[in-house]
């Protein structure tokens, strides 16, 4: 978890740079994905000293097609009675949207009856690998707080000309992941 992929332009994971203080990985059945739905394997989330929050999500292929999305929904409190009641409580959203050409990424917050488009703007995201798709925030753009048990839910799909299919991690019914949010800042320097 340690080493969650790392954006463009970066020579590699970062060392003595950043800790992770809180994260978690949970894993989802390989194949389960309806037919053409990208297939969700593994999440991983985490929160560094530096203060931001990332999600790296291990798909069957991060080459995403024209009518592939793949979604986070961040139950940023810790409390599923403020959010979405379908995605667990959920705060937030950040969609990858599959294109012809650079994937479009976007935040979403719950309104109280449905995600609206947020202005998010530390938000970004980035293929790494072949299979996975990262994003990544300052936590407090979303209101992570250290100690909070951030909830996390996965879902991807694709809309064909005939039908839509999908993907979900936790499944339907299952408890939402969970993970405790560590410090979101470095400890100060010894005396």
């Amino acid at each position: 978890l340690a080493q969650l992929p790392e954006g463009p332009g970066s020579s590699g994971p970062r060392r003595g740079l950043a800790a992770v203080t809180g994260g978690g990985a949970w894993y989802d059945a390989i194949g389960d994905n309806e037919a053409l739905a990208p297939d969700l394997q593994q999440m991983r989330a985490a929160t560094e000293d530096t203060g931001r929050f990332t999600v790296a999500i291990t798909l069957d292929t991060n080459l995403l097609v024209e009518g592939d999305f793949v979604a986070t929904y961040v139950d940023s409190d810790g409390n599923a009675a403020t959010g979405s009641a379908v995605f667990g409580g959920a705060d937030h959203a950040v969609g990858i949207l599959g294109r012809t050409g650079p994937d479009v990424v976007g935040a979403f917050r719950w309104n109280g009856v449905a995600f609206e488009p947020a202005g998010l703007p530390s938000l970004e995201s980035f293929a790494a690998g072949s299979t996975d798709e990262v994003w990544r925030i300052r936590a407090s753009d979303m209101g992570i707080l250290p100690g909070v048990a951030v909830g996390l839910e996965f879902a991807t799909l694709y809309e064909g000309i005939y039908a839509t299919y999908f993907d979900f991690a936790p499944e339907p019914g299952a408890p939402t992941f969970r993970f405790p949010a560590g410090a979101l800042s470095a400890p100060p320097p010894p005396p």
